[in-house]
């Protein structure tokens, strides 16, 4: 057994649980393990290397002691694998790595390497009856209609605070001054019936944006929402300067 400090210790693994590791210590004076068990918590443990060579690095396990532990129809020198469907695998499991297991199947003469994942796994049964469980898989939480409102109105929200177009407005003040009405009503539909293009990288909140369906519409909804503004904002300048000059090429034609 390897410690974090990089110090290691012959032991005799007993059990895995949730938190810990129970062990017998090795005694060099006799050669024998204590007869009383140690436990030693796994946040504590890099790595423990078995007697057949397998390594097994620390990832998050759970176990249950009173569930009863399968057996092997092939013989005692036979990991067992219990898959989360039921169903379950033999061979000999070479490492444990994060969330990975390395073994090879009893059956393959070729003994070609199998990598399984273990949110697939619900428990290992190693030779020495050494068992481990493995935490079950945290379902997404459910997205509820209270929550899709709050995400969608926070989408909204960040836009009024952030979003900030120039070009709605300048895209029909400009046609407003030298074209007047016809101008204005061109421009205006061409600006406004094109929704805004955002990516993540335009908004506040990149990681809601790409995770949030709610987030991203409420977003999109006032943002297009201000654009619109700013184009009508724009229209109503241009179209304003459109009659003063008007007016004042009236007036200095009439005068």
């Amino acid at each position: 057994m390897i410690r974090n400090d990089r110090s290691g210790i012959q032991v005799k693994v007993i059990e895995i649980t949730a938190d810990e590791i129970v062990y017998q210590l090795f005694q060099e004076s006799d050669s024998t393990f204590e007869a009383s068990t140690q436990r030693i918590a796994k946040t504590e443990v890099e790595a423990i290397i078995y007697q057949s060579g397998m390594k097994q690095y620390f990832s998050k396990a759970s176990s249950d002691p009173n569930e009863p532990l399968p057996t092997s129809p092939i013989d005692s020198s036979t990991d067992i694998i219990v898959m989360r469907d039921g169903s379950t695998r033999y061979g000999t499991i070479s490492s444990i790595e994060d969330n990975m297991i390395i073994y090879t199947r009893k059956d393959d003469p070729a003994k070609r390497e199998v990598r399984l994942r273990t949110k697939m796994v619900k428990m290992v049964v190693y030779r020495s009856g050494m068992k481990q469980y493995f935490d079950e898989p945290r379902k997404p939480k459910a997205v509820t209609q209270e929550d899709a409102r709050e995400m969608y109105q926070k989408g909204r929200d960040d836009a009024r605070a952030y979003y900030r177009p120039n070009g709605p407005l300048w895209g029909t003040l400009i046609p407003s001054c030298l074209c007047g009405l016809p101008g204005t009503v061109v421009s205006g539909v061409a600006v406004c019936v094109t929704p805004p293009r955002l990516t993540n990288k335009d908004v506040p909140n990149p990681g809601l944006f790409e995770r949030s369906t709610a987030y991203e519409n409420g977003y999109r909804k006032q943002a297009h929402n201000i654009k619109v503004g700013q184009a009508a904002k724009g229209a109503g300048i241009g179209t304003g300067i459109s009659l003063l000059a008007y007016l004042v090429w009236f007036i200095a034609v009439g005068g």
